[in-house]
């Protein structure tokens, strides 16, 4: 997808992922999570290569947690 100064942003469709995912709560996880963009989670080190996905541009891996993930809230917390 392009951002308005013409650089590309990577975006994932996490829902066949998510439909798999065994979902953990937390109460009222989705109260807490109001930050704005700012808030990161860190990947440790030694996971970031399980984060490798491809595109026809080449391989990435994530530095910090992507959104979209059915559990990214409750490991934020």
């Amino acid at each position: 997808m392009k951002k308005k100064d013409g650089n590309l942003r990577m975006c994932i469709n996490y829902r066949q992922l998510n439909k798999l995912t065994v979902k953990k709560q937390l109460p009222f996880c989705h109260e807490l999570m109001t930050c704005s963009t700012s808030c990161e989670l860190k990947v440790k080190e030694s996971y970031v290569l399980k984060t490798i996905f491809h595109t026809s541009y080449g391989h990435y891996d994530f530095l910090v947690m992507p959104f979209g993930l059915t559990n990214a809230p409750v490991v934020f917390m």
